[in-house]
């Protein structure tokens, strides 16, 4: 018997949309399917449904993302909801810009709404795989787009050139007269926008788009003197790069660094040497076809490294001797599970006697401090846990609401939604309290025959208060 010809639907043709998302550049509601927007978004989960039938309010007119100072455009709210139905409808697909500057509208709002990690990690995937997305830098007056993969920026003679990979064809970026003035300013911004860009992939676990950043620093320091990086590349890691640096990119750099870098280092000195362009970047840089050989003069400078001179064009040597070549590296790399080891979650161990130790004094110095309060007059019971229980997370959006009134639940900070604060809950006190017979006495007197006891130097009567 014959089979039918499978014919591919669009699955939400047939249901109506019954949430409006309302945004503050636009009168017309943003029309979607609450079920789509449960499947992905946490926090619209939790909206207040419509009551009488009429579809549901979100109201995101008031959601301000972290550092601009309008509400949510529509436009970005749009590319958020195509990046959901892309998950359920193949006919649906995220619409993402070629600069990470117009991008991080969108994953911060993906980030403020609660959004499923399969939906925010595919968009830093998408982002890492655009072959022209580039880092906006901006110094005064002058904007700049420096391409992530391909190209290699520098600065020559107060002039921004960007050299083209693999073929070596150079063209000016930014002419002398307008570069040269923001030319000292520059090397620091390009570390801040990348320091920022690190800091939000780590924060959101976007592997890719990581990697991809590191890729870029460490392309542009390949010609140091010129490097657009010069003497500010140490403000890239910054602590709050490193806290959050994606787990599996440290744990390769530490393997890789292990296999690689050696106390081998020599210096080469000889009128000729061939060197083979056996990259894009080198065969760019020299202006020779990948996997050509050129003849070079080779001559030890400062540091203990050499440099390789073809005609004008030099660039330093670094020769370590012995070790596993950079394939073997690699793949030592991969055959020790880092992506699997990275994405293990290391239990916490448990306490051992010391720590214990640690805590049941806590416990006897907060039970001492009970009890004399409860005989100096009592009243108070436990401290309140308003500002020292909890702290607010620096906010990175305000009043993402909703429901069917418009004045919905507020969004969530851009980190965590509150902190707790470190530290043991205070004990009650009182006359009242656990501690009250026997006072601040009697409560020491119990704790440390239950301290003797867990020593085994006790008469074993005491068990649990």
């Amino acid at each position: 018997m014959a089979k039918r010809r499978r014919v591919e639907e669009d699955p939400l043709s047939d249901t109506p949309h019954d949430i409006h998302i309302l945004t503050a550049d636009r009168q017309e509601p943003l029309l979607a399917h609450l079920q789509v927007l449960m499947l992905f978004s946490k926090l619209a989960r939790g909206l207040p449904l419509s009551t009488d039938g009429s579809p549901t309010r979100w109201d995101l007119r008031g959601l301000v993302l972290e550092g601009e100072s309008e509400p949510v455009a529509a436009a970005v709210v749009e590319r958020w909801l195509d990046a959901m139905y892309a998950q359920v409808d193949k006919h649906r697909r995220l619409r993402l810009p070629s600069t990470l500057a117009e991008a991080r509208p969108l994953l911060l709002l993906a980030d403020a709404l609660d959004t499923t990690a399969i939906v925010v990690e595919g968009m830093g995937w998408a982002l890492a795989e655009q072959p022209d997305l580039a880092l906006t830098v901006a110094v005064g007056e002058l904007k700049v787009d420096l391409q992530l993969k391909g190209r290699l920026h520098f600065d020559n003679e107060g002039s921004l050139i960007a050299l083209q990979q693999p073929t070596g064809k150079r063209s000016v970026l930014v002419a002398k007269e307008a570069f040269e003035p923001h030319a000292a300013a520059f090397p620091s911004a390009v570390a801040r926008e990348l320091e920022s860009w690190l800091h939000l992939a780590g924060r959101l676990n976007l592997v890719p788009l990581a990697r991809a950043l590191m890729g870029f620093v460490k392309a542009e320091l390949m010609p140091f003197g010129l490097s657009i990086l010069r003497g500010s590349v140490s403000s890239v890691f910054s602590p709050r790069v490193l806290q959050f640096m994606p787990r599996e990119l440290l744990l390769e750099g530490f393997v890789r660094d292990a296999l690689l870098e050696r106390p081998t280092q020599a210096a080469i000195k000889a009128d000729e040497v061939e060197v083979t362009m056996s990259t894009p970047l080198l065969s760019a840089w020299y202006g020779n076809p990948l996997g050509s050989v050129i003849k070079a003069n080779a001559k030890p400078i400062a540091e203990g490294r050499s440099t390789a001179i073809v005609g004008r064009v030099d660039l330093p040597l670094n020769a370590t001797m012995g070790g596993p070549g950079r394939e073997t590296c690699a793949q030592l790399v991969e055959e020790a599970g880092i992506a699997e080891r990275a994405a293990h979650v290391l239990q916490p161990s448990p306490p051992g006697p010391l720590d214990q130790l640690q805590q049941f004094w806590r416990s006897v110095t907060q039970g001492a401090r009970g009890g004399l309060h409860g005989a100096a007059g009592g009243g108070g019971g436990a401290r309140a846990g308003g500002a020292g229980a909890s702290g607010s997370a620096a906010s990175a959006s305000r009043g993402a609401g909703g429901g069917g009134t418009g004045a919905g639940p507020q969004g969530p900070t851009l980190s965590s939604a509150a902190v707790a604060a470190p530290g043991p809950a205070a004990p009650s006190s009182g006359a009242g309290s656990g501690e009250g017979r026997g006072g601040a006495g009697g409560g020491l007197g119990r704790r440390f025959r239950g301290l003797l006891t867990w020593m085994g130097q006790g008469d074993g009567e005491e068990r649990s208060s």
